[in-house]
Parts: C-alpha cells; sequence; structure tokens
C-alpha cells in the first residue's frame, strides 16, 4: 500500500491461480473490493451453479489450484452480503501491462485501445513495491505520479502465455476518467529477477530482488526529462518475407537504437488480430521468425509496428 501526493492510499492486489486481472485499487473505509467473488473484472465462477471448470478458458491446465481440482461446482460457494456494492479497481489504459485472455475464445489479447481498459494489470504479475512521488521531487512525465514492480517472470507457467510480461518496472501515470481515476501504464525498465520491494527517495528509486542472494538496483530520475516528441524519430525499417504469405510470415525489423516495439496484425478494417511482439528491441535487426497465419482468410492484412522513438510503421501483407 502507498499513499498518493493527495492523500489517497492505494493496494495492489496479486489473483489466484486463474487468468483473472491483478488489481491496484483507492482504498477507501467500509469499500468492499470484491473478494472472494470478484477479482478485476470478472466474477468468480465457483459462485455460479453448473460452473464446469473444463469450459473454463481462463483455467490454465499448469495451475497448481487446478491440478489440485480446487475449482469445481460449488453449491456451498456463500452469496455475497446483502446490499453490498463492490468497488471496482483503477482502469489501465495501457499502453503496457494490460493483456488479458479472451473468456469466449481463449486467446490472449491486448486491450490497449480496442476493450477501454482493464481492472488494473496483466494475470500473474504479482505487483509490488507500489510508491508515489509524493513530495513532487520528480520532474518532467514523472511528477507526483506512482511506480510498481512485476514480481512474477516468465518462468512461472501461468504468466509465460502473455508474451513480454513481468519481473520489470511500470511507470503509472494517472488521469481523470469518466467514472474516477484511470491510469496509463508504461514500462520504463526490465530485467530485473524477482523485484520484490521499492523506495523512493528524492529522485532515486531503490529496487529489491529477492532472487541473486538479494541484489539492490538504483534507478536514478534526471533533473530534467526530455518529451518523446522532443527526440528525433530514427525511423523503422521492415524487411518481410515471403510477400505473398501462406503459413508462416518471417520478417525483421530495423531500429537505430534500443527502444521499446509493440507489433501487431492489424485487419483493414482497424481491428486488431493479434500482438506479435511487444518489448525493448536491440539495436540493429530484431527477427522475427515463423510467425503462423495460416489459421487465418486469405486476403490483405496490415503489420502494425509502433516504436517509442520511431513511431508508426504500417506494411501491408497478402496471406493466401
Amino acid at each position: 500500500m502507498a499513499f498518493d501526493p493527495e492523500g489517497r492510499l492505494y493496494g495492489t492486489e496479486n489473483s489466484g491461480d486463474r487468468d483473472d486481472n491483478e488489481e491496484l485499487n483507492i482504498l477507501i473505509e467500509g469499500a468492499h473490493y470484491g473478494f472472494p467473488w470478484r477479482m478485476g473484472q470478472t466474477n468468480t465462477p465457483m459462485q455460479f451453479a453448473g460452473y464446469q471448470p473444463g469450459s473454463d478458458l481462463l483455467l490454465n491446465p499448469q495451475a497448481g489450484a487446478v491440478q489440485g481440482g480446487e475449482f469445481y461446482d460449488d453449491p456451498s460457494f456463500p452469496s455475497p452480503p446483502i446490499g453490498v456494492r463492490f468497488t471496482d479497481p483503477v482502469k489501465n489504459l495501457g499502453p503496457d501491462a494490460d493483456l488479458y485472455r479472451d473468456p469466449i475464445t481463449g486467446q490472449i489479447r491486448d486491450a490497449t485501445g480496442n476493450v477501454g481498459g482493464i481492472s488494473t494489470f496483466t494475470s500473474h504479475r504479482s505487483p509490488l513495491g507500489l510508491v508515489f512521488d509524493r513530495d513532487r521531487i520528480l520532474t518532467g512525465n514523472y511528477v507526483g505520479d506512482g511506480f510498481v514492480l512485476s514480481w512474477t517472470g516468465p518462468e512461472s507457467p501461468l504468466l509465460a502465455p502473455f508474451t513480454g510480461e513481468g519481473e520489470d518496472l511500470i511507470h503509472l501515470d494517472f488521469v481523470e476518467g469518466s467514472d474516477g481515476k484511470v491510469l496509463h501504464a508504461r514500462k520504463i525498465a526490465a530485467q530485473f529477477l524477482n523485484p520484490i520491494d521499492a523506495a523512493l527517495i528524492g529522485n532515486q528509486l531503490f529496487i529489491l530482488e529477492f532472487g541473486n542472494g538479494g541484489r539492490i538496483w538504483k534507478v536514478e530520475f534526471a533533473s530534467t526529462v526530455a518529451k518523446e516528441n522532443e527526440l528525433i524519430p530514427a525511423p523503422i525499417k521492415v524487411e518481410l518475407y515471403p510477400n505473398p504469405a501462406s503459413g508462416t510470415l518471417r520478417f525483421s525489423v530495423i531500429t537505430e537504437r534500443p527502444e521499446m516495439l509493440h507489433i501487431n496484425l492489424v485487419g483493414l478494417s482497424g481491428r486488431r488480430i493479434d500482438s506479435i511482439y511487444r518489448g525493448v528491441a536491440p539495436a540493429g535487426r530484431l527477427e522475427i521468425s515463423d510467425y503462423m497465419v495460416g489459421g487465418l482468410p486469405a486476403g490483405v492484412y496490415l503489420l502494425e509496428i509502433n516504436g517509442q522513438y520511431s513511431g508508426q510503421f504500417i506494411q501491408k501483407v497478402v496471406l493466401l
């Protein structure tokens, strides 16, 4: 838990073995945050008669609770308290930490720009080390904002399907939404080993790792921060082959500097079909090989690449 500069108290929450969202809540005296009847933005299905875990696409067969038979049709599941209204978590509008599993198709989706955000973080990240710039010491894009760690890494069979997630530092940029506070989550540092706690002292953020003997990292925020639109853009170059493609697609993305890339396959209507890559690409060549397209209908698609510094690049792809 942590207080923001206005004195609001926030708390993070790690959901269970089902692919429910992880939460960030504004903690208010007397409020009820849903457990065990609601996690993230989904209702716990065991409370409803006729629940069939074999048909629940939010259950990962590798989860310990699934293997232990902890999900079942439970007639004894208690009813919610009469008259209690659950308080929803803060919505995350992306662009990061906002992957979710579609309960209808079982596919992992990126919520950025297409479902109005999620409540609040990608499943199984285990958000820890919540801090705020309470004294407004930081400058630029970070003044007065919050930061949170993700403890879980890709070694977890629960988080592993959510490619590119975990063991990172997320910047929480809060804005006012139609129903209260919402946030934009942006990854600003990664490749920690199970980071478990943090302390912000002045303009220095100290991050404690659980692994590797308990290392401590120092993230220092500059006294001045350049806005992204002040950076000189370096254009993205793409080598795509074959095009037209059938079965699999291979392409290379060439950048002049290390930067965060989001690569999506998009239909001509603008609907995002799949998130191909999310992460920090090294300077030079990023190879995406054998991306499966055989299950898609023939037609024209768009390869959409959004670069942290390079801007957006669109390439037509013809699938046979």
